[in-house]
């Protein structure tokens, strides 16, 4: 039978560098960690999809001046 490994607890820190034991903390600490904690992963999540929509965008832009014969304006290269 495997040996069971003893789990880290569940840590959050601080941009002040403190780590805090999230089971610990009062109940109401415990909520907000997770509210930061599930507002994090939105951000990234966010982030993520702003990236997509820039590169389909870029990607049609480019096809559409191709398209119709004309060439991006040097700004846009830039960006491509």
């Amino acid at each position: 039978m495997a040996k069971k490994q003893k789990q880290k607890p569940d840590t959050i820190t601080l941009p002040n560098g403190k780590e805090f034991v999230i089971q610990n903390m009062e109940q109401e600490a415990q909520i907000l960690t997770h509210h930061l904690r599930d507002l994090q992963n939105k951000m990234g999540s966010m982030r993520f999809n702003l990236d997509q929509l820039q590169l389909g965008y870029d990607a049609i832009l480019i096809k559409l001046h191709t398209s119709l014969g004309e060439e991006l304006p040097p700004n846009e290269q830039k960006n491509n």
